[in-house]
């Protein structure tokens, strides 16, 4: 099963600006948060009680990714939010 992969107004105001090769590679890291976001390291490792909030690099590290993995037991619709995207390319 897949995960739906939604941004945030916040992220999406960081990807617009992004250059194209970063774009690519940031379309490439989403496909990969559809078929197992559990990848990404934890964005809070002394809190493992936060475990479904992660982060993920791209294109080569300039960029990062802050999401946020949803799932409920009683609801097939399982998803990902990126909350936030940091540049730094």
């Amino acid at each position: 099963m897949t995960y739906r992969v939604e941004e945030t107004d916040d992220a999406l105001g960081v990807l617009i600006a992004l250059p194209s090769d970063a774009v690519i590679s940031y379309l490439e890291m989403r496909a990969a948060l559809e078929l197992d976001p559990w990848t990404g390291d934890p964005y809070r490792p002394d809190n493992p009680k936060a475990d479904n909030s992660r982060v993920m690099a791209f294109a080569s590290g300039c960029g990062m990714a802050h999401y946020v993995i949803i799932e409920h037991l009683q609801d097939p619709d399982r998803r990902v939010v990126i909350a936030s995207v940091l540049w730094a390319g």
